[in-house]
């Protein structure tokens, strides 16, 4: 018999395993967005307050960069790589597939050849919902406020 245990990994692990043990878990550094606590609005998907460890490092590496994008814009995005890829994807990878297009007609217009990767994280099906109220002109941008960014980040630990 195997177990699947989940943290910030997934991993299949072998029996015997050690009995559960309570307390905190073996953390590392994180990009995260403490004390910002959003509206009850939707959110294109994206209700999570910090990223994957190893999305994380590559950041720190310099291998990739963030990007904040409204999702209106993501959704618009999505909807046509629904209709030239034949998949309806999910809010959260929508994020992804606009940067994607944003950069291949920068490569277009500049004439540099460039391979693009996203992470396509899922299908849409079950976020029907949110791509009715996009399609109806009811989803809203948000933009949360400077201020409020500006409290949160002051917060922070000094690492």
């Amino acid at each position: 018999m195997r177990r699947r245990y989940q943290s910030n990994i997934q991993a299949d692990l072998p029996e015997p395993l050690p009995p559960p043990v309570s307390g905190p878990c073996p953390n590392g550094p994180v990009l995260s967005k403490p004390g910002i606590f959003p509206p009850p609005i939707h959110a294109g998907g994206l209700r999570y307050h910090g990223m994957a460890p190893i999305i994380c490092h590559l950041h720190k590496l310099g291998l990739v960069e963030a990007r904040a994008e409204h999702q209106i814009a993501s959704f618009k995005a999505g909807v046509t790589f629904a209709r030239s890829e034949g998949i309806i994807s999910a809010p959260e990878t929508n994020h992804c597939i606009k940067v994607a297009i944003d950069e291949a007609l920068k490569c277009r217009e500049s004439g540099e050849a460039k391979t693009i990767l996203i992470a396509h994280s899922g299908h849409g099906h079950v976020d029907m919902a949110a791509y009715d109220t996009y399609l109806s002109g009811k989803l809203k941008d948000y933009e949360y406020p400077k201020e409020k960014i500006d409290e949160a980040l002051s917060k922070l630990p000094k690492v």
